[in-house]
């Protein structure tokens, strides 16, 4: 039986936006992912506390997702109401689909703090980690985990299929210049409908988020 890939795409989603949409939709189209999983944590450990709630930054995610099959939303974390660890929450995932790969999907500007995580080291022990990148613009600027690059980098994602964790790969996305933080910033500026789904601009109006009177 075909092992099912599983593309597994964290942060805040504080809130959900189109550049979070776009990067999961170019990956499905480049790797040979099953399924993007969406995982909302409760809080992170690296960053401050979000400003919409975990059931509201959950609830605006499953609204993005309304309609594309091969998009899911997992809600672990949130459950765990504690600081959110990825080691974890991959390790509760191999518990959950031992024949299923997991592909921990960050962005190069996540990467450059990947030594910061918690247990970072045994990660890899069980996923692959696909890093969306600029063509060229990981290895030059990313000096603090260079060395992880050198051992665990393969440039083939087809060697991806041949075993269930332990590679690193870049996958070139162009980027999307949207942020959430801008977002929360300047909400009541009608341009920020155009960075959402339109759901989720909904919601966000209707539960009066992000500073929406």
């Amino acid at each position: 039986m075909t092992k099912k890939i599983i593309g597994l795409f964290g942060g805040t989603f504080d809130p959900v936006h189109l550049g979070h949409m776009y990067i999961a939709e170019k990956l499905l189209e480049e790797l040979p992912l099953d399924e993007v999983r969406f995982i909302p944590c409760h809080q992170s450990n690296l960053r401050d506390p979000s400003i919409a709630s975990p059931q509201q930054r959950l609830d605006m995610l499953q609204l993005a997702i309304a309609g594309k099959h091969k998009f899911t939303v997992d809600d672990w974390e949130i459950k765990q109401e504690n600081i959110s660890y990825t080691i974890d929450t991959i390790k509760h995932l191999k518990e959950k689909m031992p024949t299923a790969s997991l592909w921990l999907i960050i962005g190069a500007d996540v990467f450059v703090k990947f030594k910061q995580w918690h247990r970072y080291r045994d990660i890899l022990n069980y996923a692959h980690l696909i890093i969306v990148n600029r063509s060229g613009y990981l290895i030059r600027d990313y000096v603090s985990t260079h060395d992880i690059l050198i051992q665990k980098q393969t440039l083939d994602p087809e060697l991806l299929e041949q075993s269930d964790h332990g590679s690193i790969f870049c996958q070139d996305v162009e980027p999307v210049d949207i942020s959430a933080t801008e977002i929360r910033r300047d909400i009541t500026n009608n341009a920020v409908a155009e960075k959402l789904p339109a759901s989720v601009y909904d919601y966000i109006q209707s539960n009066k988020l992000y500073g929406i009177t």
